[in-house]
């Protein structure tokens, strides 16, 4: 990604210098998947809200697999 941006950046302004309606079109394509991926991320990709339960929940099964809660405040969850 370090590299992949600004070379994507500079083909499309080596692009511009060479055919305006070139650039034009890589940039409104570019702009276009910029604009897809960020709602593919939001609706259905890797962002995601999680409940305060659902993370309490999981941080609690978390400690209990790694063994950092005592036995006596493991039980009362294992019967839940």
């Amino acid at each position: 990604m370090f590299v992949a941006v600004p070379g994507v950046g500079l083909l499309i302004s080596l692009l511009y210098s060479a055919s305006i309606a070139g650039g034009v079109v890589v940039t409104l394509l570019a702009l276009g998947a910029l604009a897809g991926l960020i709602f593919w991320w939001y609706k259905f990709g890797c962002y995601k809200v999680v409940s305060q339960e659902e993370r309490d929940a999981r941080k609690a099964e978390m400690e209990k697999e790694m063994g950092d809660l005592p036995e006596a405040e493991a039980a009362p969850e294992a019967a839940v």
